[in-house]
């Protein structure tokens, strides 16, 4: 996993409930087509689903500085839910 935001986010905030509430969540998105972004707020962490730009943005609430944000593509997001390393 490259994005050093998006493995704190899986390793520290991401319960088995997160992570299937939000793959179930792209699927659903991908399949309906009807919403473009989605918003989730966690405990410390932020995440906006672009489907239409196919991204991904993480923000953590607790470092405001430029390293408490980041994009990630879908797919990168996706797969790190699952587990999958890039």
């Amino acid at each position: 996993m490259k994005n050093h935001l998006l493995e704190v986010f899986i390793n520290e905030e991401c319960d088995d409930h997160t992570r299937n509430l939000l793959i179930s969540e792209i699927e659903n998105l991908k399949e309906s087509g009807i919403c473009e972004k989605r918003t989730f707020e966690f405990n410390i962490f932020n995440i906006e689903i672009d489907l239409v730009g196919k991204k991904v943005h993480i923000d953590d609430d607790i470092d405001l500085s430029d390293g408490g944000s980041t994009i990630v593509t879908l797919e990168a997001f996706y797969n790190a839910l699952q587990g999958i390393n890039q």
